[in-house]
């Protein structure tokens, strides 16, 4: 899994940052093409906030298209490949992305100064 998989993601969902950041395998429902949106993260200064969606309109589930759900059944691939050799005796990773892609993304992909919009 690379940071471009998650701006990929991004782009093929329409989902905010912070929405994709905090997003968990139990909202991925591959069968109907749909991730529900239940929490979202974002970053001020050092600190890491996690929370509800902002709005009742952010409480949604977001249609995946075919290429978004290939980039998560890689993804998924990935993450369990890389848990079960680092992390052989703890339980699954409940996130498809980690933590340090919200961050990471904030600083590489938006640092000219462009607005970074996002939860």
């Amino acid at each position: 899994m690379t940071h471009g998989d998650l701006a990929a993601f991004l782009l093929l969902t329409g989902m905010w940052r912070g929405e994709a950041v905090e997003l968990k395998w139990d909202a991925v429902d591959f069968g109907r093409g749909i991730a529900t949106v239940r929490a979202t993260r974002s970053i001020s200064g050092k600190r890491v906030y996690e929370g509800t969606p902002k709005t009742k309109q952010s409480r949604r589930g977001v249609p995946l298209t075919s290429e978004a759900l290939a980039l998560l059944r890689h993804v998924q691939a990935i993450n369990i490949e890389r848990h079960a050799a680092l992390y052989a005796h703890a339980s699954a990773f409940p996130y498809v992305f980690p933590k340090m892609c919200l961050r990471s993304l904030r600083g590489h992909c938006w640092p000219s100064g462009t607005p970074s919009s996002g939860s």
